[in-house]
């Protein structure tokens, strides 16, 4: 914009003088003029965030309805997967049915009912877990995430096989567990003298806190 137009800009403001204006440095006029743009774009948002908030008053906000969970029948049948090394038993107070399960991937059935009574009660069998559900839809609806779990000897002994540094910066993001089974392992593969780096020892040690090899 030339000085003519931003001349004629300012006195349409009712605010200058045309002979006080031409005896102004360009330089100077045209300050007064981003000034002025600079406050017309000022009144505008404020103008916006009334109107928007005049639109908010007055528009009832529709309320989003909870997801409710998906329910199954009592009786359903769901599978289940031990996944730590020891014993893990269960009876269920209602049918005295359950399981008795004795080292990792030993499997047992049991019904959905019983899953309930799990989450109520013993919630760590399904939370650390010590047992798995097999059963997607289940495990989905309780928000139950297996993906940092060993399911079998197999996937530790993939674990194993990674490199030190990789197990050092994963080993936290394990579930508690596969954890604690994978330091029963590698324990073992210590006293047995077996064929793993002191690296990968050192580093269970360092996050167990127990010594595991001299």
């Amino acid at each position: 914009m030339g000085k003519k137009e931003n001349i004629e800009k300012l006195m349409a403001t009712g605010d200058y003088k045309l002979e006080d204006l031409n005896k102004m440095h360009f330089k100077k006029i045209e300050k007064l003029v981003s000034e002025i743009e600079d406050e017309d774009v000022e009144q505008e948002v404020a103008e916006d965030k009334e109107e928007e908030k005049v639109s908010k008053s007055v528009i009832p906000r529709r309320k989003t309805a909870p997801k409710m969970m998906k329910r199954f029948d009592d009786d359903r049948i769901v599978p289940i997967m031990s996944v730590v090394s020891g014993n893990v038993f269960y009876t269920s107070p209602n049918t005295g049915r359950g399981f008795d399960l004795n080292g990792i991937g030993q499997f047992a059935e049991i019904s959905y009912s019983d899953i309930l009574n799990l989450l109520n009660r013993h919630p760590r069998y399904l939370k650390e877990p010590f047992i798995v559900i097999m059963d997607e839809e289940v495990a989905e609806a309780h928000k139950l995430d297996y993906d940092n779990t060993f399911f079998d000897m197999a996937d530790l002994e993939s674990y194993l096989e990674l490199d030190a540094e990789t197990i050092k910066e994963s080993i936290g993001e394990l579930s508690k567990s596969s954890r604690d089974l994978l330091i029963q392992h590698v324990a073992q593969l210590a006293r047995e003298e077996a064929d793993i780096s002191m690296a990968k020892i050192r580093i269970i040690e360092e996050y167990s806190g127990i010594k595991l090899k001299d």
